[in-house]
């Protein structure tokens, strides 16, 4: 298994145009023709993380990278999270959409720069993810 990262403009929400270059649009099935290009059609399962993009739809995102890995069951997909999400949220899109983690980033703090763990993925969600296993 690899990981790997899925993304698609629709989800862009606000962010700006100008970082644009650090944002590759490939769904899943792309994914799968580019890497059998490279490991020569052997079989490969991926964990997907999100793409962590600021003023993002992280909604809309986690829906769409939950739906194209539906496609593999042998691949895992983690669930972008942000700060602002509370653990009941976060607990019913795990069991809705079947998603495997948790993935915080640190950009999607309210000062990235200055971040620190907690910032990005405050107490409440790391109980949570310890409790989830």
């Amino acid at each position: 298994m690899t990981c790997t990262r899925l993304w698609s403009e629709a989800h862009k929400g606000t962010a700006d145009d100008a970082n644009k270059r650090h944002r590759w649009e490939i769904d899943y099935q792309d994914k799968l023709a580019w890497a059998g290009k490279l490991y020569l059609g052997s079989g490969i399962h991926y964990l997907v993380l999100g793409t962590p993009v600021v003023e993002m739809d992280v909604e809309g995102h986690n829906d769409w990278i939950a739906r194209q890995m539906r496609a593999d069951p042998q691949s895992e997909v983690n669930m972008m999270v942000t700060p602002e999400m509370t653990q009941d949220y976060v607990v019913a899109q795990v069991k809705e959409k079947d998603f495997f983690g948790l993935k915080p980033d640190r950009t999607l703090a309210p000062n990235p720069a200055k971040a620190r763990i907690c910032d990005f993925l405050p107490e409440p969600l790391i109980e949570l993810a310890d409790d989830l296993g």
